[in-house]
């Protein structure tokens, strides 16, 4: 956020400091108020000419402060914490690092933990660090150099569909929100912050990662005594299926199926001597698509590191293409005169139709590089918003 240039005392000035919004007053008489500790480190001010609300500090020189009266503005220096309560912890994401401290400042009087990113790839980092687990709630402004709130939660919601986003916005705009609501966003809050308003929102939003990460903790233990000594990799995949699943009530329908192909796939032995070659006991899975999705398919032969050629049949769009893999890592795609990253994304968002494996079979080609893993996730981000787009 840009500070607004002043040049005269006697230019007007509002704050807002909690749920009060001071009268116009002139720059001179704001700065003696200041000085005299009227308004805490948590105000925001707005002159004529700006386009949002800031944070006083950017205003203020914060060495002319001095402390309420009261002890508002002791940061962090709430109650202690009831002996045996776990504390939860928020990630605060903005690339204005005063504001990052007002926030912090404020959870920090309701025995809350916060850890601070100053951005979209300074937060992924430390979610990718610290693990999703880490967090009970993330909090995040809309507009940032390096990616939107947006941006985040999408991010967030394919890796751990439970952990909940607040996002913070300049004014009431609803195409904003539209795009939050789409990529996950579970409450917005307005700039300049109401502190109850905002604490409550927050509070909302760690009971609802609470109460989903139970509801999956549930599931977990119950495939879990499912799949007791029937093979890891299936009980792996859908592991990781609960985690980014916005609705886990369905996946136990999936299990059998999982089971099935992972059992072939566990039991496929050595590919040497089968490169090229097309034979019956190169021919490992076929089937139709619909028992499990093709991203689910593909995180399959991902986690078992299989190499081979995936045909795909979609009737819908009247088109086929063919998937190949190395050692589980996608190399390449292709689709009539179409290579690369568009096949697959043309290819994986099939609902009906059918598909086969072909173990073994290789391609000269390299069309696509890079994690395989998180492709899946950019595809399945892709199909999210393109689904949401419809709805809305």
């Amino acid at each position: 956020m840009k500070k607004a240039a002043v040049n005269n005392d006697d230019d007007w000035i509002y704050l807002y400091d909690g749920e009060t919004q001071s009268e116009p007053m002139t720059c001179r008489e704001a700065r003696a108020g200041w000085k005299a500790g009227r308004w805490s480190r948590q105000a925001f001010y707005w002159m004529e000419g700006m386009p949002e609300w800031s944070p006083a500090l950017h205003f203020f020189k914060e060495e002319e402060f001095s402390p309420r009266p009261d002890g508002a503005d002791k940061a962090g220096r709430g109650d202690a914490s009831v002996p045996g309560k776990k504390r939860s912890r928020v990630l605060v994401v903005d690339d204005d690092p005063i504001l990052c401290e007002i926030v912090k400042d404020m959870l920090g009087h309701n025995d809350l933990m916060v850890d601070v990113a100053h951005g979209h790839g300074e937060a992924c980092a430390l979610l990718d660090k610290n693990g999703f687990m880490h967090y009970d709630a993330v909090v995040t402004d809309y507009l940032m150099p390096d990616g939107s709130g947006a941006d985040l939660a999408r991010w967030i919601k394919q890796r751990e569909h439970a952990l909940q986003v607040v996002m913070l916005t300049a004014q009431d705009n609803k195409d904003v929100i539209k795009m939050g609501l789409r990529a996950g966003v579970c409450d917005f809050q307005e700039k300049p912050l109401r502190p109850k308003v905002f604490k409550t929102a927050l509070d909302a939003a760690i009971q609802q990662t609470t109460r989903q990460r139970e509801e999956r903790s549930a599931y977990l233990e119950l495939i879990h005594m499912k799949m007791a000594e029937r093979g890891g990799l299936a009980e792996e995949f859908m592991k990781s299926l609960v985690q980014r699943e916005s609705s886990v009530s369905g996946l136990l329908a999936k299990l059998e199926t999982v089971l099935r192909y992972a059992k072939e796939l566990e039991s496929l032995g050595p590919t040497e001597g089968t490169v090229g070659r097309v034979t019956g006991t190169n021919m490992l899975l076929q089937g139709k698509i619909g028992d499990l999705t093709l991203l689910d398919l593909m995180q399959l032969l991902i986690q078992s590191g299989k190499t081979g050629e995936l045909q795909v049949l979609d009737n819908t769009q009247k088109m086929q293409g063919s998937i190949y893999l190395v050692e589980g890592a996608i190399r390449h795609a292709v689709s009539g005169d179409q290579t690369g990253r568009r096949v697959l994304s043309r290819l994986l968002p099939t609902a009906e139709g059918s598909f086969k494996f072909i173990d073994g079979r290789h391609s000269a080609q390299q069309t696509i590089k890079g994690d395989s893993f998180t492709l899946l996730l950019e595809v399945s981000g892709e199909m999210d918003q393109s689904d949401r787009v419809m709805v809305a």
